[in-house]
């Protein structure tokens, strides 16, 4: 299937192609024809399915219709669990509809220098990409005004509370188009779902992947930048073809090509370039090109490279669900592997990740090439809460000593406080 099939406005379809955006993903092929035709959608699919454009689209699409109210209030209505969610979602958005003209407000905690991170009176508004708390906290204000509001998007509904998405749903018009997407259906929000759907159609995209449970994944500990790549080169050399190599930036992944043509290893970056990008999907299916590179600065491209079985994170992601997002594409089949190449400043970064899986990664070294440095990082203790979202809980290593001295400056503060409660006020003279 094409994104030509779907009758989409010639601009939405322009910014798609300049956007690098070649083939649907599954769950567009079902998601986006269903949202364009008017019906509530529910769909359940694994990071890195495509949810965001999934929604993306329809919303576009929406604005090249006439409104059917005059207020300022916007026409679209975005909710998404996190300020990384609220961020990536506002992007794609202004990507894709980069041949469009319509006006954006993203809301969520610290956006100071984004695209809108305050309300004022009379802003007109088309699409509010906002966090429930967000919202929640500007509804006493009468800033926000819903009356014109034609469609509502929950992403990531699984990750927010039901409760505080509801009252939301209570001020928000009865006549509108509601799409809910989440990782799985279960819960509270398979119950939360069908009180606000009209007729939906029910879209699942095989979520039993979605945390990427099935893959294997490893982390090998790097003193520096130098040692980093000479692990990725051994890992290359083993490996030969059909892997995706991660970084965090777009200039940083041209230099990493530069470092790999001059160790005569076939690594290119992927082009943004539809014509370009086609010939090297062919080569790279071919086993012509060892790798392909991307960067997390476009999280969605090279999410749809078919034939990759192995992930590296030569950078690990600023974000953990940014991590989620592209492995989840391998966890469809067992011998997949995801591999993240770690320094010592990353081992928060690691632990985020960890947290947001459940589970931890597997240590590997390379004969030869043993990290010289200390890589400390706390352990995980996963507990969920009321909602079923996991809890971290971090327990520092015996040989850190730092959890037991924190636990100690804590008891002497707190009797410090109780000490000082105590003493009679002194009169003033």
């Amino acid at each position: 299937m094409l994104f030509e099939q779907f009758n989409l406005n010639v601009n939405v379809l322009r910014g798609v192609h300049a956007s690098g955006y070649l083939l649907p993903t599954t769950l567009q092929e079902e998601f986006v024809p269903a949202a364009l035709s008017g019906k509530d959608v529910f769909a359940c699919a694994y990071a890195g399915s495509g949810k965001t454009a999934a929604f993306a689209l329809p919303a576009l699409q929406r604005l090249l219709t006439r409104g059917t109210s005059f207020s300022n209030g916007p026409r679209v209505l975005i909710v998404a669990p996190s300020r990384n969610a609220v961020l990536q979602a506002g992007k794609l958005l202004k990507q894709i509809g980069k041949y469009m003209r319509f006006r954006m407000t993203l809301l969520a905690q610290g956006l100071n220098g984004q695209q809108s991170a305050e309300l004022y009176p009379d802003q007109i508004i088309d699409i509010l990409v906002a966090t429930p708390q967000r919202i929640l906290s500007y509804m006493p204000t009468g800033l926000l005004d819903f009356s014109r509001l034609e469609m509502l998007v929950f992403d990531e509904a699984d990750r927010m509370d039901p409760e505080e998405l509801m009252t939301i749903v209570r001020t928000l018009p009865k006549q509108k188009q509601t799409l809910i997407i989440g990782n799985e259906a279960e819960g509270e929000l398979a119950k939360f779902a069908p009180t606000i759907l009209q007729k939906p159609a029910i879209i699942n995209i095989e979520t039993g992947h979605s945390s990427g449970r099935s893959l294997r994944h490893y982390l090998y500990a790097c003193d520096d930048d130098d040692h980093k790549f000479q692990i990725l080169s051994a890992i290359l050399d083993e490996r030969q073809s059909h892997m995706t190599v991660v970084v965090r930036e777009d200039d940083r992944a041209y230099e990493l090509q530069s470092r790999c043509q001059a160790a005569d290893m076939n690594c290119v970056c992927i082009s943004k370039d539809p014509q370009e990008r086609r010939r090297q999907m062919v080569e790279f299916s071919n086993g012509d090109i060892m790798a392909l590179i991307t960067s997390n600065t476009d999280p969605a491209r090279g999410n749809d490279v078919e034939k990759v079985t192995a992930l590296i994170h030569f950078d690990v992601p600023l974000y953990p669900e940014q991590y989620l997002q592209r492995v989840a594409p391998l966890a469809q089949t067992r011998d997949n592997v995801a591999i993240v190449l770690a320094g010592a400043a990353d081992s928060g970064s690691v632990n985020d990740i960890e947290h947001l899986m459940g589970y931890h990664f597997t240590p590997r070294t390379i004969e030869g090439l043993e990290p010289q440095l200390p890589f400390y990082r706390p352990k995980i203790k996963l507990k969920r809460d009321h909602l079923g979202r996991i809890v971290r809980r971090a327990q520092f290593n015996s040989q850190d000593g730092r959890g037991q001295n924190n636990r100690r400056n804590s008891k002497q503060k707190s009797g410090h406080l109780r000490m000082l409660r105590r003493m009679p006020k002194q009169q003033g003279h």
